[in-house]
């Protein structure tokens, strides 16, 4: 579920107060950590309900402060507003308002727009080696070679799709992940498949949020069993 992604994203940054995160990210993991405390609290009549209260709400400080200061950094605000929380509902009106704002369109200080991430022009490089393509690395279709497309590519099992896996190969959904162009570069974006969309460091993508790729980039559908480059052809 798209939830589980962002909870995951800002879980896997457990201690990350650098760079910017989306809405998305910032809301989700809202609503998963007062879901959890609601629930423990309802068992905090019980001796371990409010252990359990406790150590989730030790455990979620640190993660909580981070996406919370990467939300503010989003909106172009310095990590220390964060301290106007403290301020009792003057406060938190003007933190509700901060962290209910879009993205600062662009780059600012701290990082490149999480949603519509900064687009080079590569476009002369791309006429000097050639069109972009995806190299599946390995699995069923290993060796095989795909151009991009100006409108982009659909990988999956379905019949459509220009990259298409057998339909016994385990972990690729029907319609599982695309990539598009922008300005001449390659974004990969996970269409909600099952089993996720995975870059080779092993972050797994949320769904419908474009990750940029380089000449070089590695990534897998559902399992590195296949693994697929930007390469060009």
């Amino acid at each position: 579920m798209e939830w589980f992604n962002w909870v995951e994203q800002v879980l896997r940054n457990y201690a990350q107060f650098n760079g910017r995160s989306r809405r998305k990210e910032y809301w989700y993991f809202m609503l998963f950590y007062y879901c959890v405390v609601f629930a423990f609290s309802l068992l905090s009549v019980l001796t371990f309900g409010w252990i359990l209260l406790q150590l989730f709400l030790m455990a979620m400080l640190i993660p909580s402060l981070a996406v919370t200061v990467r939300r503010l950094h989003d909106v172009g605000k310095s990590g220390a507003w964060i301290l106007v929380g403290l301020v009792p509902i003057f406060g938190w009106v003007v933190m509700v308002i901060w962290l209910c704002q879009d993205s600062q369109p662009g780059s600012n200080r701290y990082g490149a727009n999480p949603v519509q991430q900064k687009v080079c022009d590569v476009q002369s490089v791309i006429s000097e080696r050639g069109m972009l393509a995806v190299k599946c690395l390995s699995g069923t279709l290993r060796g095989q070679i795909y151009r991009i497309g100006s409108k982009g590519i659909v990988m999956g099992r379905a019949a459509d799709c220009a990259i298409r896996f057998g339909d016994g190969v385990p972990g690729i959904s029907s319609q599982h992940c695309c990539i598009r162009m922008e300005g001449g570069v390659p974004f990969l974006i996970d269409l909600n498949s099952r089993y996720g969309t995975w870059l080779e460091n092993g972050k797994r993508l949320p769904p419908d949020y474009p990750e940029r790729l380089n000449v070089g980039s590695k990534f897998y559908l559902g399992s590195p069993g296949n693994m697929c480059q930007i390469v060009y052809m």
